[in-house]
């Protein structure tokens, strides 16, 4: 390959300026900005936790990633996580308290699910079996709409999405262990309210604190 300019002067030149940047994005998406990028750090500590079968820190990872996707949820003015641990029969699964499932589908879900091969089907028709591909291909999603204004799919589809990627952790933590989602909420909710009293008021200093950690 024969080129006038090095590697980093070409990054360089493609990459967006902060300012660009700044003036490309409305205000109300550095929300999902912030819920999809922390996301993904959460995941990648809860994959860690898992390998070293961690139960103390698997409970805390599954909280944290719990509380960006729940905001990334109400963004996009979808279920709530609470919702999704006891789900109707218009919707794809009813969850026991222990974790069990009961498969019950919508028209709807079929769609986007292949449920026989346990898969998510994306709009280009790839297929997602895993946890871990379905979180990268939302925050993908999440990634394109802020930086490169790609329209986001249809609700049907976001809606399918974020059940598949919930019902895949709760198989995920099976196969562990016997904690549930419902578990790792309620711990995080009182960590959480140790770090910033019972009332939840965030401020930058008790972020920086972390009372719950002492």
């Amino acid at each position: 390959m024969i080129t006038k300019i090095t590697y980093e002067k070409m990054v360089t030149k493609l990459s967006k300026s902060p300012k660009a940047i700044k003036n490309s994005i409305r205000t109300e998406d550095f929300h999902i900005l912030h819920m999809g990028y922390c996301m993904q750090g959460e995941l990648l500590e809860l994959l860690i936790a898992i390998e070293n079968k961690d139960y103390e820190n698997i409970i805390e990872e599954v909280g944290d990633f719990c509380f960006y996707f729940q905001g990334s949820l109400t963004f996009f003015k979808l279920h709530s996580v609470e919702q999704l641990i006891y789900q109707d029969h218009c919707k794809n699964n009813f969850i026991t308290e222990e974790g069990k499932f009961f498969k019950l589908h919508s028209v709807e879900q079929l769609i986007y699910q292949d449920h026989c091969k346990n898969n998510f089907i994306t709009e280009e028709g790839k297929f997602l079996s895993s946890f871990e591909k379905a979180v990268e291909h939302y925050c993908d999603i999440i990634k394109k709409y802020i930086f490169y204004k790609k329209e986001l799919p249809n609700y049907k589809y976001l809606f399918a999405l974020t059940q598949f990627i919930y019902y895949k952790l709760q198989l995920k933590l099976n196969t562990v262990s016997n904690i549930t989602i419902i578990n790792c909420l309620e711990a995080n909710m009182k960590k959480l309210a140790i770090r910033f009293g019972e009332n939840y008021d965030y401020s930058n200093q008790a972020a920086i604190d972390r009372k719950d950690k002492k």
